[in-house]
């Protein structure tokens, strides 16, 4: 026997029908999105710690590379410095005005001969039978003067043969750039025709 229902109660649980099913397909679509909503976050999630860290390994390798560079600058200033210490330790003290005029002094004193030269002209006095040399010795050190100069007078022959010699010593003082005038009076040995005087000693002062 077939029910025959109005049209409005057809119409009805058809609506009741679409509304449960409408439903039922609503949760599943909100129970999908949320699991994929869940997903997303966790995935951003994961990327976000996996930056940090990929950040943090950036910077501590960035403050490894400038403690790198710091301690090359520091070793290299401490080499520096080093070296600078072992040149000034190395390098000899510089002498002072004094020390060096001291030092040349002494050694002008031992170079007598080099700073020391003279000049002379022989003059034959034939009625006194004496002859006359008249010179002048001059003194070309810096700062060492000399007194008591020797001179050795030697005489030659015509052939330049050396016939005799004396010495004659200066009792007076030459001061450092300066000169000091002779005479001497000797007699001349037979034959001379020349004669050479040269400085032999001085003493220092």
């Amino acid at each position: 026997m077939e029910l025959h229902l109005p049209i409005r109660w057809k119409a009805l649980g058809k609506d009741l029908t679409f509304r449960k099913q409408f439903h039922k397909n609503h949760v599943m679509n909100s129970k999908i999105y949320f699991y994929t909503f869940l997903s997303l976050i966790i995935s951003l999630s994961a990327c976000t710690n996996q930056n940090s860290r990929s950040d943090n390994d950036e910077g501590n390798s960035g403050q490894e590379q400038k403690r790198d560079l710091y301690e090359d600058y520091n070793n290299s200033n401490q080499n520096k410095s080093t070296t600078d210490n072992n040149t000034q330790t190395a390098r000899p003290r510089q002498k002072t005005e004094d020390e060096l005029r001291e030092e040349l002094y002494h050694k002008e004193l031992r170079k007598t001969k080099e700073y020391l030269t003279v000049t002379y002209d022989l003059t034959y006095r034939v009625f006194s039978g004496k002859d006359e040399i008249r010179g002048t010795i001059y003194n070309n050190a810096n700062f060492a003067s000399f007194k008591d100069v020797v001179l050795t007078v030697a005489y030659f022959s015509a052939t330049d043969t050396e016939i005799d010699r004396e010495t004659y010593t200066i009792y007076d003082y030459v001061y450092a750039g300066s000169s000091s005038d002779f005479v001497i009076k000797t007699y001349s040995p037979q034959g001379t025709k020349k004669i050479g005087i040269y400085i032999k000693s001085a003493s220092g002062i």
